[in-house]
């Protein structure tokens, strides 16, 4: 029978193997911390579009035209134009939003009463 050490232990080999899953994970994991923060980042973006759309459609003027400006982080332009609608006249406002910090864009178009006109 062979004799045996009593030293036995963990090789070199075991103990590259254990920090390289380590790291793995510590990969996996950070990915995946990213990735949710950016997703939460988008969610609160286009919830603060939407505030802001909601906003604009209140409060930019209901005669034809074009109107700018800056609302909530957003940097938006509201095109105004008359349109017929049956018997009656709109107007089509479209709204474009550009988030001044995140670069994204959205677009929104819809019919509202124009000033004068009877709804």
């Amino acid at each position: 029978m062979p004799k045996r050490s009593h030293d036995d232990g963990f090789i070199m080999i075991d103990a590259v193997t254990g920090v390289m899953i380590i790291a793995l994970m510590a990969a996996v994991v950070l990915t995946a911390l990213g990735l949710s923060r950016s997703y939460r980042q988008r969610a609160e973006t286009d919830r603060a579009a939407a505030v802001a759309f909601s906003y604009l459609m209140a409060t930019v003027p209901k005669t034809p035209g074009t109107q700018s400006g800056d609302v909530a982080g957003f940097r938006y332009q509201a095109d105004i134009s008359k349109e017929p609608v049956g018997a009656f006249s709109a107007c089509r406002v479209t709204l474009a939003l550009k988030h001044v910090r995140f670069k994204r864009s959205y677009r929104l178009s819809g019919l509202r009463p124009c000033e004068g006109t009877v709804p």
